[in-house]
């Protein structure tokens, strides 16, 4: 009985075919530089698709550092924000206690320039000038309180708006004045 091995009879057949395949002289310079361009341009785009992978990566690892710094310049901004807000409300708060310093330094000059015999009905605040209503025993009297407020350090020059005499029945008479002080802006 005879057996045939088919495929390794084809086996040997294709291998010794591809190994006694020869190429005609013609054609090896051709296929030569044919192999060499397919080298080449393989060489080149494996270089290329490995700079490429490289480049993603980076871009990968930048984009996440420029988010991660985006996220810190926007929480940045907000305590900036926070903070700018809190110096404007210290300024204004600062400004308002400034304010009533300079009122309650500039009634304490009015209370310190008010001499004996000398009385205030009223005291009023217009903007920045205050205006003092009262009486007074005599005129020198009143030009003791005018002299002492041109003086005042946190009062500006007083000016007299109106003086008119007033006599009460049982009582000696009196000088009713109305005067206005240039105050500095609380």
């Amino acid at each position: 009985m005879t057996s045939f091995d088919y495929l390794h009879d084809e086996r040997d057949g294709l291998l010794a075919r591809i190994l006694d395949f020869r190429l005609p002289e013609r054609m090896r310079g051709a296929c030569t530089a044919v192999a060499s361009v397919t080298f080449f341009v393989l060489s080149a785009w494996t270089l290329e698709a490995y700079r490429l992978h490289d480049a993603l990566a980076s871009q990968a690892a930048l984009r996440a550092r420029l988010d991660a710094t985006s996220a810190a310049v926007a929480r940045t901004k907000l305590y900036y924000d926070r903070v700018a807000r809190i110096v404007e409300i210290d300024r204004q708060v600062r400004g308002i206690v400034q304010s009533g310093d300079d009122r309650a330094r500039q009634l304490a000059e009015i209370a310190n320039g008010i001499p004996d015999h000398a009385w205030l009905t009223s005291i009023s605040a217009d903007g920045s000038d205050i205006e003092l209503d009262g009486s007074a025993r005599d005129l020198r009297t009143l030009g003791l309180a005018f002299r002492t407020f041109a003086r005042a350090r946190s009062l500006g020059p007083p000016m007299l708006v109106r003086t008119e005499s007033q006599t009460l029945r049982g009582r000696a008479p009196l000088v009713k004045y109305a005067m206005r002080l240039r105050g500095t802006a609380p």
